[in-house]
């Protein structure tokens, strides 16, 4: 992650302890850029997480096309991972018109992202099929 301040100086982060702000702040860390810049970053903010649902999908996939992860996405997705549940590798991508090209997902392994209601996600496996186990969280 890069900071940078309005005028497009990178921001380096001395030592300030939000428990003992400066230049008179109350609700954060104050520090500057290297030409005086003043900036304040402000650690009140609550993070994103889970707001409306979740929900899990298994999906099966096999190495003769590619299969929607899910079908229907979860309305207000904002985030999902999938989980390779079979024994071979599986491939992921934005494409369903490709060959077998994408992201490896190894057996075992899950992926996480961030991600729109509106993208499709696609999956194929290398060889047979394959179980995928897909979150979504809006």
């Amino acid at each position: 992650m890069s900071i940078g301040a309005y005028d497009g100086d990178d921001v380096r982060i001395k030592g300030v302890n939000k428990d003992t702000p400066t230049d008179n702040e109350t609700d954060g860390y104050v520090t500057y850029t290297e030409d005086g810049d003043r900036v304040r970053l402000d650690t009140s903010a609550a993070p994103v997480a889970l707001s409306n649902q979740g929900l899990m999908t298994e999906v099966t996939v096999n190495s003769t096309g590619w299969t929607a992860l899910p079908t229907t996405p979860l309305s207000g997705r904002k985030a999902y991972s999938i989980q390779n549940q079979g024994s071979q590798d599986v491939k992921i991508n934005y494409n369903n018109g490709v060959g077998y090209v994408g992201k490896i997902i190894e057996p075992k392994d899950t992926i996480f992202t961030d991600i729109a209601p509106d993208i499709v996600v696609y999956g194929r496996a290398k060889n047979g099929t394959s179980l995928l186990l897909v979150e979504e969280i809006s």
